[in-house]
């Protein structure tokens, strides 16, 4: 079975301008890739993926729920769903994010599945 990686970030642009160096080794190494931006950055990622052609497939980007400004425990609550969800559904073998937010999230959610995460901070 192909091994799976999920790309969460929580800006479209930052990914494809800093992050397309590990899109490319995973991708070298047979992986079935996955990508999850925030549902507000959805026109966005419409402008790359015009310009862009290595994200092939629409059906392999995901959205999720989440305000990156936000401190409202209760829309916290429902982005750790939606990432909790996006997990459990495509059970990937390799969890990849680059923000602080998302990562304690993550952390917080592979307590029920151990799953690889990297964690990659910039600075």
């Amino acid at each position: 079975m192909k091994k799976k990686v999920i790309f969460i970030n929580n800006s479209v642009p930052y990914f494809f301008l800093h992050r397309k160096k590990f899109f490319k080794y995973f991708k070298e190494n047979n992986f079935t890739i996955f990508y999850a931006f925030p549902k507000n950055e959805k026109h966005i990622l419409k402008n790359y993926l015009v310009e862009d052609k290595e994200i092939t497939s629409k059906k392999n980007v995901l959205f999720f729920n989440l305000k990156r400004r936000s401190m409202n425990i209760f829309f916290e609550i429902f982005t750790l769903y939606d990432l909790f969800k996006i997990i459990h559904i495509y059970n990937p073998n390799v969890v990849y994010t680059t923000t602080a937010k998302l990562g304690l999230y993550l952390l917080i959610i592979n307590f029920f599945y151990k799953k690889k995460i990297i964690i990659n901070f910039s600075g």
